[in-house]
């Protein structure tokens, strides 16, 4: 904006910025005889010595403009006090007032003090945003002031002035992203996405590549560009995945909720209810991070493990204690489920195995499989023991290899790579019968071969 904000008494620099503003408000005014209304909500420097407002003035004095024509209405002493609101008050009231009769041609001010709520249109013929505001709402305030019924000028032109080697390329683009973001608020049906008013929004990265951009090396600003927007990307999965762990934990609470209420179902807290469970299967639906959609049109209680990220239901495969166990109950109260083993030639027939959910990640649980079939069902069966080398699914094998090595380790037996598992396997052509494979294979003691035609 200038260089006095930094050091007030820095001299003999051509504020092009000021001048350009300066000699657009004098054409326009020789032009249409139209009021010219400027905003600027700086003011002062760190240290009060140097005020904006009185800069404008005099570059507009420089144009051609008299003192007695311009009026400046900031809320501030000459020696960087804070006026009081009555003060104010009188001084915006007089200041409109003859603006407005033509008394004053030029009314320069804060947001705060005229950006709002004030009638400026009577004859203003252009507005002048010298700096860029903070908030979307507060420019649109800023251009309403002329901008409206009751103007006697055929047109008004807003000016917004920027320079090339500063940030305010960047301020602009911070203000329209603000503007995007509560369009998509109020517009969207997505349930999550990010607010760029957030701080990690407002960087030094993005400063650093907003200069980049204005001193013209575009090879580098687009690089950043590309880095910056992987960020953002990265970013709004995030926000995205841990509103779906949030969503997932209070759906599991609801519905462990619902299997337990003993009051009427037409009661407000059992309608309440339901209508929260609504909107949590809505959201879930609409978020790319959630794929377990049958979960939500099932509406099956589960538990929810969230610092594990693991959905637990009736049915799954526990590997737990390098051994597999059925889950057969959930308890939503205590937040602990009931399983029982699902292997045979077991010794502890009848005791059923209770984990808590904060135990899902402790070292003696393996691994957590939801809803297997008849098939992958039977083959976790003898996860843990030596005939999972037995088992003609190589799918399944490959798949579940690395909880075997878990589940052999924990047993104290020593298991063998896939490869080598495969070495036992003969193979023979023949032109007239095809492939005969000659499988041989260990099992406990006994020695034995299968032929399987192909």
């Amino acid at each position: 904006m200038t260089l006095n904000f930094i050091t007030p008494s820095y001299k003999g620099w051509h504020n092009l910025k000021l001048e350009t503003l300066a000699d657009n408000a004098r054409k326009n005014f020789l032009a249409s005889k139209g009021g010219q209304v400027i905003f600027c909500d700086r003011v002062l420097s760190s240290d009060a010595s140097f005020n904006i407002h009185d800069k404008i003035k005099k570059a507009l004095c420089n144009a051609g403009f008299k003192p007695e024509e311009i009026t400046i209405v900031n809320g501030f002493t000459k020696s960087g006090g804070t006026k009081n609101d009555t003060v104010i008050e009188k001084e915006v009231s007089h200041a409109v007032e003859s603006f407005n009769k033509g008394i004053y041609k030029v009314i320069i001010g804060s947001t705060a003090c005229i950006g709002e709520g004030l009638n400026l249109q009577e004859n203003s013929s252009a507005l002048h945003h010298f700096d860029i505001p903070f908030r979307p709402s507060d420019y649109i305030q800023r251009n309403g002031r002329i901008d409206r019924q009751g103007n006697s000028q055929n047109k008004v032109e807003p000016h917004t002035y920027m320079s090339a080697g500063t940030i305010d390329n960047y301020s602009v683009s911070l203000v329209q992203r603000k503007a995007n973001w509560i369009d998509l608020l109020l517009k969207t049906k997505s349930n999550v996405f990010l607010n760029p008013n957030d701080e990690s929004y407002i960087d030094a990265d993005e400063l650093l590549l907003a200069l980049t951009e204005e001193w013209g090396d575009a090879s580098k600003a687009e690089d950043r560009r590309k880095e910056l927007d992987r960020i953002k990307a990265d970013k709004l999965i995030e926000a995205q995945d841990k509103q779906r762990k949030d969503n997932l934990a209070s759906l599991s609470l609801l519905r462990g909720s619902m299997l337990s209420f003993a009051g009427d179902k037409g009661t407000l807290s059992y309608q309440n209810r339901v209508r929260k469970i609504a909107m949590l299967e809505k959201s879930l639906l609409s978020n790319p991070a959630f794929t377990e959609h049958e979960l939500v049109k099932t509406s099956i209680p589960f538990l929810y493990a969230k610092d594990s990220d693991i959905i637990i239901r009736t049915g799954d495969i526990h590997i737990g204690h390098g051994k597999p166990y059925e889950i057969i109950s959930l308890n939503f109260k205590r937040r602990e489920f009931t399983s029982k083993p699902s292997y045979e030639n077991r010794n502890d027939k009848g005791e059923d195995n209770i984990t808590r959910l904060h135990g899902i990640k402790d070292d003696n649980t393996f691994a957590h499989f939801s809803q297997p079939d008849k098939t992958e069902r039977k083959f976790l069966s003898v996860i843990h023991t030596k005939e999972f080398y037995m088992h003609f699914n190589r799918k399944l094998q490959k798949k579940h290899y690395h909880t075997h090595l878990r589940c052999a380790v924990y047993n104290g037996f020593h298991p063998h790579s896939l490869p080598q598992a495969a070495k036992g396997c003969l193979l023979l052509r023949k032109p007239a019968t095809g492939t005969i494979f000659i499988r041989i294979q260990a099992r406990r003691s006994i020695r034995f071969l299968m032929l399987i035609y192909r």
